[in-house]
């Protein structure tokens, strides 16, 4: 009643209480009220802060605050002054609304009467304001329940209604997300409408966040903010951003293998802080659909100003297969370069970009203040042009590309810091505070990246880089020339001139006490070649740099090789130097699976040479992993054999050359002794291509095929793989026999022999008699019984573990 009666006479003869709009009472602020602040630490930019002290004085109330949640230990301090005269919010002002979006509810109250008219009625009370919870949901005090003035009239209702929403408005605008803000502004008055702006320069941090599902939730917002950023026109992007002066940080958060989506929303705001429309040229005014007319913006009201943005951020966000189904705005068109590059004085970093990112280097930007870039898959010229405008860069991150003048036109070097500039006579140096570059990739031909590397030393050196690296991080994936004769990574003797080039780097741009990391691409077999250890410019006193390579080449390394060349039969190889056997000491091989001896590309060893024996692998640790020992010269037996003391007792696979003599075949298989395993033993050199075509190179009948293969010091061989060459001269009847005979010694002397194949290569008329005098299914000892197949048919198996013998006359060719 007493409710009716107050209504009622406000509404008759009594004179109206003038409605004010409060825009923050010092009554919202009392003691353990909770609120959301703009925060420069929080990630998100907003952080729920509570009042832990109210000071009055003359000039207003200052409300200390202190955020909720800690942040490294500490809890962020905030301080908000309200000036005397603003009015606390009156009761009716208050109630609780979930308005148009459903954004508020009530929260408790405090017993503060707010006006003289009101005190009468006990009833009447304030309730103190609070912008958000631990939930992230905007709340608002709402009046008593007894307040009943809005049922006088629906009109004097409506009033109060939106009223009530202005002043809801004007306490949360700074604290809303601009999906929920921009859309709730272009719905309410035209008075509330136009505080969007006076929030606007409040807000520091944007996200362009994908992963706003649950906006619902957080906000009971029904504007979803991956809609609102797919469906936003560019011309309300403009306005909206024009008003985001206070702008220190934008991320964009774009669904996983989709870093372009959104890209032209963000260059748009990225862009309109830095050179806002001037007063002469008003925005264009653009609705968003399924809104009503907005009123146009004033050319007075956007003040130029210079961009204070700090931090761009990309960061990549995981979605289901039913999300990538919604996903919109892919890769639209950047909007058209600026007549006038914008400059972005206080931009210090980019982080999380990636190689669709790269085209923000043709925008043309001045960041003369960028400190750090973070990208990974960028264009060496992109990357150049990006940081060119730069006079404080510190970092570069990801990989530095080397290619070949011929394919990009360009080294990386001058692709990067050759674009930047050097300073003029009395200026600063650009790259004076430069303390890492990222990943230096050096491929192609090493003498080409030794280039690259002095070429990167000028460049640096010449715009001030002068021993302030901190880290030099160096990969290493030369391409050269092998046998057999196909194009892999090697480390060998020549990166010697390429480590004298990192190391002058080293000492004339990077710190004395600067690590130098060397890396190597893990998805690419490296080798590395032993014999670099003889080489006549390993160095009498290698420095730390130089070991440090070396040991790193050898840890990385997935196969070992000893190429043998001229060098090792005209030096000695016994006695390796002494500063060679400290870093062959040293050496791990954590990776290695596989060993190889071959002849360097080219070398053909002369009749009778004996079989070197480099005594540096005597120095060696083991190869814990191994499990291929590769014999592919014919003077490799006695490396071979220390290699494979040096092997596990199970190997997988030994290939020997058709070139290798029964005796060097003998020491390798000893050398792994009875305890050993091995899963199959081939004897065929490999392929070589001749012209269009590869061909296999066999042992010949004559020359011993059959010859070595019993011995009670061997190891179970399980599979063993022949290709024999029968010559023209032999006649096929004594060429079956010989077959025959061979056939009988290996079945009867291997141990563990579980199946033969074997590869006959002969004419028409040797491949007949094979067919006639070796019938498929003769049975040679007590378990064993010819079969025809191929080569790949090794490793069969007959029922009881019955040893399987392959005949194989398919080859014919000569």
């Amino acid at each position: 009643m007493a409710s009716s009666a107050s209504s009622s006479s406000a509404a008759g003869s009594q004179p109206q209480t003038p409605q004010l709009v409060s825009r923050r009472g010092t009554q919202c602020y009392e003691e353990g009220t909770r609120v959301w602040m703009v925060s420069t630490v929080a990630k998100r930019g907003m952080a729920l802060a509570e009042v832990y002290r109210v000071q009055p004085t003359e000039g207003g109330t200052v409300v200390h605050l202190r955020a909720v949640e800690a942040v490294n230990g500490v809890r962020e301090p905030f301080q908000k002054v309200v000036p005397l005269n603003q009015t606390h919010t009156p009761p009716h002002q208050q109630q609780g609304s979930d308005g148009d979006g459903r954004l508020f509810r009530c929260i408790h109250r405090v017993g503060t009467a707010v006006s003289s008219a009101e005190t009468n009625s006990e009833s009447q009370h304030s309730k103190a304001v609070c912008v958000g919870d631990g939930n992230k949901r905007a709340r608002v005090a709402g009046g008593p329940a007894g307040c009943s003035g809005v049922e006088d009239s629906a009109a004097a209702g409506d009033k109060e209604k939106r009223q009530r929403i202005e002043t809801i408005c004007s306490l949360v605008m700074e604290c809303l997300p601009l999906h929920v803000l921009i859309p709730l502004s272009q719905r309410l008055a035209k008075s509330t409408k136009q505080m969007w702006e006076q929030a606007a320069p409040s807000h520091t941090r944007l996200f362009i966040d994908w992963a706003t599902k649950d906006d619902e939730h957080c906000w009971r917002s029904p504007t979803e903010g991956r809609t609102f950023w797919q469906r936003i026109p560019l011309d309300l992007v403009k306005r909206m951003a024009a008003r985001l002066t206070g702008l220190t940080h934008i991320a964009l958060c774009h669904p996983e293998h989709e870093p372009m989506w959104c890209t032209d929303v963000l260059v748009t705001i990225i862009e309109t802080t830095a050179a806002p429309p001037s007063p002469s040229q008003p925005p264009p005014a653009t609705d968003q659909p399924g809104t009503q007319g907005e009123a146009p913006q004033r050319p007075s009201e956007v003040r130029p100003s210079a961009s204070r943005l700090e931090t761009i951020a990309f960061e990549e966000v995981r979605m289901s297969e039913a999300e990538e189904r919604e996903v919109e705005r892919r890769s639209l068109p950047l909007p058209p370069r600026l007549t006038e590059a914008p400059t972005f004085p206080s931009l210090k970093a980019v982080t999380g970009a990636v190689g669709d990112h790269g085209v923000l280097a043709d925008r043309g930007w001045r960041m003369p203040s960028l400190e750090r870039l973070e990208q990974q898959g960028w264009y060496t010229g992109e990357l150049g042009r990006f940081v060119s405008s730069s006079r404080s860069l510190q970092h570069i991150s990801g990989d530095l590309q080397y290619a070949p003048s011929h394919l990009l036109g360009e080294q990386w070097a001058a692709a990067v810091f050759e674009h930047i500039p050097k300073a003029a006579a009395g200026q600063p140096v650009p790259l004076s505070q430069l303390q890492s570059i990222g990943t230096i990739q050096l491929a192609g031909d090493v003498d080409e990246a030794g280039a690259a590397v002095d070429r990167l030393q000028a460049a640096l050196t010449s715009r001030g880089c002068r021993r302030s690296l901190t880290q030099l991080v160096v990969e290493m994936s030369f391409l050269v020339r092998t046998y057999p004769p196909f194009r892999r990574q090697l480390i060998d003797s020549r990166v010697f001139p390429l480590l004298e080039s990192v190391e002058s780097l080293h000492k004339s741009c990077c710190r004395p006490d600067a690590n130098v990391i060397f890396e190597a691409d893990p998805n690419v077999h490296q080798s590395f070649d032993l014999s670099l250890f003889y080489s006549d410019d390993f160095p009498p006193n290698p420095s730390p740099l130089f070991k440090s390579a070396i040991q790193a080449a050898a840890r990385k390394a997935r196969r070992v090789v000893y190429v043998i060349s001229q060098h090792d039969l005209t030096h000695p190889v016994d006695s390796p130097s002494p500063a060679a056997i400290d870093i062959a000491k040293t050496l791990t091989f954590d990776s290695v699976n596989e060993l190889s001896v071959c002849n360097a590309d080219g070398f053909v060893p002369p009749p009778n040479t004996p079989s070197p024996r480099p005594a540096i692998i005597d120095h060696l640790q083991p190869f814990p992993t191994a499990r291929q020992l590769q014999v592919l010269s014919s003077v490799g037996g006695a490396t071979a054999r220390l290699l494979a003391e040096k092997m596990p007792k199970k190997v997988e696979s030994l290939w020997f050359d058709s070139a290798l003599s029964a005796d060097e075949r003998r020491n390798v298989l000893e050398a792994l002794g009875t305890e050993g395993e091995m899963e199959t033993v081939t004897v065929a050199r490999p392929f070589r291509w001749q012209g269009s075509s590869f061909h296999w190179y066999a042992v010949s009948l004559t020359d011993g095929a059959f010859d070595g293969w019993s011995s009670n010091s061997y190891p179970s061989i399980y599979n063993l793989e022949i290709l024999v060459k029968v010559p023209d001269e032999l006649e096929p009847s004594a060429a079956v026999e010989r077959i025959r005979s061979g056939i009988s010694s290996i079945v009867d002397g291997v141990r563990g022999l579980r199946s033969l194949t074997l590869v006959v290569r002969g004419s028409d008329a040797t491949r007949a008699a094979v067919r006639q005098l070796l019938p498929i299914g003769t049975e040679v000892g007590s378990n064993f019984t010819i079969e025809k197949g191929c080569l790949s048919s090794a490793h069969r198996y007959t029922p009881q573990n019955a040893a399987l013998i392959v005949v194989d006359t398919c080859l014919v060719n000569t």
